[in-house]
């Protein structure tokens, strides 16, 4: 086995992923259309691309509002066919993505027209969602600019969007043509948000095997300082080890749930927290709430588990979480879109590179530990 590849198990499944030679694209083969790359790009800069590809296509823009008062200056397209909104929850709803099917419609978009999206997670669904919908489908490219799209979202072809207060019930899949990526874009910001996509990239670590982890916590230091090459480096590996799986499993009948590893909790809190809580740091607790259902359930040693609660804890200091009623988590955890038969499903790992479904009763009484547990180990708001 070469240094660039990884090993690792889901559901006793054996996978391998394989990290790109520096400077050449990441290609995903796709079931739903042809294959498409995910590229870091080149001393131009993105924006220099982004311009050369809009030119070329009868291109319209999504941005986000904060990345276009940043980076607007460096946009050569016509401002009648950019359409900017805020990266919030709201705007990630069928609200929100009618608004940008009428600014397509009412602008003149074709069939053949080009969606440029440029922002983080929330900017990818609802503009994948809407090129998806648009005239039963037009193409689109995606310019992630939040590390948690870099690393996670922007390959594997999945958006969704909210509805009836709950994070993610309407979803389609929606391949992109090509990812552009750049980490220089994550200078600007905030720190908590690059400690967010951490959070993903070391949720993919775990999945990939001890060989992703030990990489991981070598370059973490350096990429939480916000140092790009450490942050390219630990962004090709997450996509790397992401691309194994969605290869497999790209419409998520099978193993590709193991990818909502500390979601299940995760989402739950986004939701009690108004958002509050990011989705990174969400996924950092998530993740510890699904070990700890792995210990008390005999499927993970403590020793690993409080490992991994460590370089958890790194990601989510400080934060503080919704009063968690036994209850009221119960009831919001049966909604997940991961259950089958009634039954709670939880991705957990049973070693590095080795992660298992666990399936729980609705009414079970792991959510009084569970919730008690969380309340320990973090302040509530």
């Amino acid at each position: 086995m070469s240094e660039r590849t990884f090993d690792f198990r889901i559901e006793g499944r054996r996978l391998r992923a394989e990290l790109p030679r520096k400077g050449r694209p990441l290609r995903i083969q796709s079931a739903l259309g042809p294959d498409y790359e995910a590229a870091f790009a080149q001393r131009g800069g993105i924006f220099e691309e982004l311009n050369v590809l809009a030119a070329a296509n009868d291109a319209f823009v999504l941005i986000d509002s904060c990345v276009l008062g940043l980076y607007g200056k460096y946009l050569r397209v016509p401002q009648k066919r950019v359409f900017a909104a805020p990266a919030e929850e709201r705007f990630k709803t069928l609200a929100g993505v009618s608004r940008l099917l009428d600014f397509l419609d009412r602008g003149g978009a074709s069939k053949g027209s080009l969606l440029i999206v440029i922002g983080g997670g929330i900017m990818q669904d609802a503009g994948g969602f809407a090129a998806t919908m648009f005239k039963r489908g037009i193409n689109w490219v995606f310019a992630p600019t939040t590390l948690l799209s870099m690393c996670d979202s922007c390959i594997g072809a999945k958006t969704g969007i909210n509805f009836g207060k709950a994070k993610n019930q309407l979803g389609l899949f929606a391949r992109p043509s090509a990812v552009l990526l750049d980490p220089r874009l994550l200078r600007t910001l905030e720190h908590r948000h690059i400690r967010s996509g951490m959070g993903e990239i070391l949720k993919m670590c775990v999945i990939g095997g001890p060989r992703a982890l030990a990489l991981y916590r070598k370059d973490a230091p350096s990429a939480l300082a916000c140092e790009a090459p450490a942050l390219e480096r630990l962004a090709a590996l997450s996509l790397s080890i992401k691309k194994a799986v969605v290869e497999k499993d790209e419409l998520e009948r099978d193993i590709r749930k193991a990818l909502n590893y500390g979601h299940t909790v995760g989402h739950v809190l986004e939701a009690l927290s108004g958002f509050r809580i990011s989705h990174g740091e969400a996924v950092s607790i998530g993740m510890i709430a699904a070990n700890e259902l792995a210990v008390l359930s005999g499927n993970l040693g403590k020793p690993f588990a409080r490992e991994l609660e460590n370089d958890c804890l790194e990601l989510c200091a400080g934060v503080k979480l919704p009063r968690l009623a036994a209850d009221a988590l119960g009831r919001l955890l049966v909604k997940d879109k991961k259950n089958i038969g009634g039954k709670v499903l939880f991705v957990a790992p049973r070693a590095a590179g080795d992660t298992v479904f666990l399936s729980f009763p609705p009414d079970s009484g792991l959510w009084q530990a569970l919730a008690h547990s969380l309340a320990e180990r973090f302040k509530t708001a």
